[in-house]
This record gives C-alpha cells, structure tokens and sequence, in this order.
C-alpha cells in the first residue's frame, strides 16, 4: 500500500493496540473496552488508556473514557496496512524460509512495523501476490480493501481450519501432524462412506 502522505513509522506498542481495537471491535456497533485491550496485549489497563489518549491526538482512535473504543477511518486503514506487512511477512518466512506458521507468526510480529511500502511491494511481488497467510487468513489487497471471502468446500471435504495466529495450539498440533491450512482431510466410515475429519 503505497500512502505517502501516511507512510510513518508507528512504534510497536501502537500498532499492537490497533491491531487489538481492528479485532475486537468487529462489525459491531460497539466498540472495544479497555480491559478487552489490554488483555489481548498483554498490556495493563493503565497503559491502554495512556496509549488511547495519544492515539486519539493522531486521529487515529475515537475515544472517550469509560466508553468502548473504535478505530477512526484513519486508525482502519492503518491496522489493515499492518495486517498485510504482517501476513505478507508470514507468507515469506512459511514459504521462502521454511519457518513454521507460529514461529513466522511471531518474527512477523517484530518486523510488521518497520517494512517500508516499497519493500511491501517488492515482496508481494516476490510472493506472486499471496491471497492468505499460513494460517488461512485473507491478506488485505494493496489498497486497503479485503478479497472476498473463498466458497464453501464440499460437504465431503473438510479443509483444515484458519485459526486466529497466536491464541490457538491446534496450529502447532496441526504442524506437527503435516497438515497445513487449506489442505484437504478425508477419512472413511466402517460402511464405506467418506467423512471429512
């Protein structure tokens, strides 16, 4: 996403409680709390609310205290950017370098926030332009908005589940078993049938 005039550098702590408020706030029309911040995280409540105030001073968060809090268009377009640096790092280091998807997940988490635009570019284009990360999750299109959603599969098949990266064990289970998501899973019944497990 090339955004000259947005291109800064956000320290990490911002753009984990962007990335926190994008999630949490879904498409509800509340917004996130502070404690439901804080704890994805990992934070104190206390620190979320000093953090709150100097988002909202950048525009980027619409805050008041007590209240939930919900990202400006401005705040959107940031966590979705980071989303893609962050599953566009996890494509690279799955596919590229042999890391696993959790230990990608978490190299991806230090280096989201300091790629450049051009570097987001050249490695989506490296990439062939990747429409998920490892863990299933759709990657947002260069200009900030999200692909669309992939069809159901077969009632036969059962595709191994996208899961949210960092909160779930079955993807390391699932690692160490040689599934990865999106590869198919069939097993048969004692009468024959084909069921998906």
């Amino acid at each position: 996403m090339v955004k000259n005039s947005r291109e800064k550098h956000l320290g990490k702590a911002t753009g984990d409680v962007l990335k926190a408020i994008h999630v949490l706030q879904g498409t509800g029309s509340e917004g996130a709390s502070q404690s439901e911040i804080a704890g994805r995280t990992g934070t104190s409540r206390a620190f979320v609310t000093k953090m709150l105030k100097a988002m909202r001073g950048d525009g980027l968060v619409i805050y008041e205290a007590y209240r939930g809090v919900r990202l400006t268009e401005s705040g959107t377009a940031t966590a979705t950017e980071l989303a893609r640096h962050h599953r566009l790092l996890e494509r690279f280091l799955t596919d590229t370098l042999g890391f696993s998807p959790s230990a990608a997940h978490d190299e991806a988490e230090r280096l989201e926030h300091v790629i450049s635009e051009e570097f987001e570019e050249r490695l989506a284009a490296f990439l062939n332009h990747p429409t998920t990360c490892p863990h299933g999750s759709p990657i947002p299109n260069p200009d900030g908005s999200w692909p669309p959603s992939p069809p159901a599969p077969s009632s036969r098949v059962v595709l191994v589940p996208r899961t949210e990266e960092g909160s779930d064990p079955l993807p390391a289970k699932n690692e160490r078993l040689g599934k990865r998501v999106g590869s198919e899973e069939r097993t048969r019944r004692g009468d024959g049938d084909e069921v998906a497990s």
